[in-house]
């Protein structure tokens, strides 16, 4: 058992089968148990939010991080849609985020490189701030990185791509 407040994997036991054997499944959710008090008035310790699954775990340049705090950083910036990836290069050390504008109806000028190109910094820093990795961060055109109903591809994009060898 971790100390309070200090991630880890989840492992979680039946203890509701009399004549079953005792069995730990190791489900691969990252989380802390919170021993404050809970707004609703109970004092039991309780788990906090999951943060990410323990193989989605990206290190690079000594620094671990999960997608879904990249992608928090991303929700907490208006102005972008809701399609992001990351693209990991491992040989280079490199963390590029792609994401996509927010489709809004906003005219052309609105969207401009200037917006963002601020959009842009304003990710860099949040990310750096809050998981200790400097990336590029690249803005771009609604509906280009997941496609669409309609098309005869997956709706979803793939979220991390993670590059191990320098391409020749």
């Amino acid at each position: 058992q971790l100390p309070v407040g200090e991630d880890g994997v989840l492992v979680v036991t039946s203890l509701v089968k009399e004549a079953a054997p005792f069995i730990r499944y190791r489900i691969g959710d990252v989380a802390a148990l919170w021993d404050e008090p809970c707004a609703c008035g109970r004092s039991f310790v309780r788990l906090s939010p999951i943060k990410g699954r323990a193989d989605d775990m990206i290190k690079l340049k000594g620094v671990s991080f999960y997608p879904a705090a990249v992608e928090r950083v991303l929700r907490g910036v208006p102005g972008l849609g809701m399609d992001w990836q990351l693209i990991v290069d491992h040989a280079s050390q490199t963390l590029v985020v792609e994401v996509e504008a927010a489709d809004n109806g906003a005219p052309a000028e609105a969207r401009s490189h200037t917006r963002r190109e601020t959009l842009a910094l304003e990710i860099v820093s949040r990310l750096k701030d809050r998981i200790g990795v400097r990336a590029e961060v690249r803005i771009l055109d609604p509906a280009s990185l997941a496609p669409r109903a309609g098309d005869n591809r997956a709706f979803k994009p793939r979220r991390v791509i993670e590059r191990r060898e320098a391409p020749r």
